[in-house]
């Protein structure tokens, strides 16, 4: 049961990773090498918008993080965002992601696979720890909202 249990928790581990920024990067580069020039600029919009309201929420507002037990603030300003819980910021990416493939490519199939990966992602920061529902929460609302604005401004 112990060799299941460590699985399914690196399952979900790296099932999170989908709205990390290292899948966000291969992502850019894949639209780059492929030529979807737009799809690129959407992406570096929605990165870059994400993180910039994400790290000024997380710079004046500290919530430690779940697994946090000694609810650590870090040594400096980088630190402290990077420590702390609110809002998710993976949940506002792959949220993002899942938005501007639906709108982009208008599949009900693509909408359906992508808001499934949405679910499990941002579940999965919860079941690591990461995060409370409502971090999760906010970076959905943030995601929605960066994924249509990426999908809308840039053409």
């Amino acid at each position: 049961m112990h060799v299941l249990m460590k699985f399914v928790y690196e399952a979900i581990r790296d099932i999170s990773s989908l709205g990390g920024i290292a899948f966000y990067g291969l992502l850019f580069l894949f639209t780059l090498a492929v030529q979807q020039y737009i799809i690129t600029m959407k992406l570096l919009f929605m990165i870059i918008a994400i993180m910039i309201v994400t790290y000024s929420i997380k710079s004046v507002y500290f919530k430690a993080r779940p697994d946090n037990k000694a609810k650590k603030k870090g040594k400096n300003l980088l630190e402290k965002a990077d420590l702390s819980s609110f809002p998710s910021v993976h949940s506002a990416r792959i949220t993002a992601l899942g938005v501007l493939g639906s709108l982009t490519f208008m599949n009900i199939w693509l909408t359906l696979l992508l808001t499934a990966i949405v679910i499990v992602v941002c579940v999965s920061r919860i079941v690591l720890s990461r995060h409370y529902k409502a971090d999760v929460a906010a970076g959905i609302i943030l995601g929605l909202i960066v994924g249509y604005a990426a999908f809308v401004l840039i053409h």
